[in-house]
């Protein structure tokens, strides 16, 4: 069984700029999401997790429990329901309620988080190497 807890480093990005554009974000949201390189710390207590990206300018979180529902307010302001389901060592989140509704899945490996990002038909990769 793969310890999902620890700490994640971008190692490499694929197609995170056309990804980004499809979910209508402006050239300098663009060029501020892509400089630096993340680091994702994840803590996992049963089906309670907790996830930080932090860079060195700034740090988003997220906290869920696997199956429930959470009400977000996505860029520009609309409301936003979000469901994360797992499937052996994936986390498969699915958004409702706004413009563009992206798909993200979270796979696990012993060194590893991929993080494959889906809107419409653009697909962004991003692997991350457990520290």
């Amino acid at each position: 069984m793969v310890d999902y807890n620890g700490s994640y480093t971008l190692v490499s990005s694929d197609n995170f700029d056309e990804f980004l554009k499809a979910m209508g974000a402006s050239a300098v949201m663009r060029t501020a999401a892509q400089v630096g390189k993340p680091t994702i710390h994840v803590s996992v207590s049963g089906d309670h997790w907790k996830l930080r990206q932090t860079t060195k300018l700034s740090s988003t979180s997220m906290e869920f429990d696997v199956g429930v529902p959470r009400h977000l307010s996505a860029p520009g302001g609309a409301s936003v329901t979000s469901v994360i389901t797992k499937e052996r060592d994936r986390l498969i989140e699915k958004r409702t309620g706004a413009d563009k509704n992206p798909e993200t899945v979270r796979e696990f490996t012993g060194s590893q988080l991929k993080v494959t990002l889906k809107v419409d038909d653009v697909v962004c990769v991003r692997v991350f190497q457990k520290q």
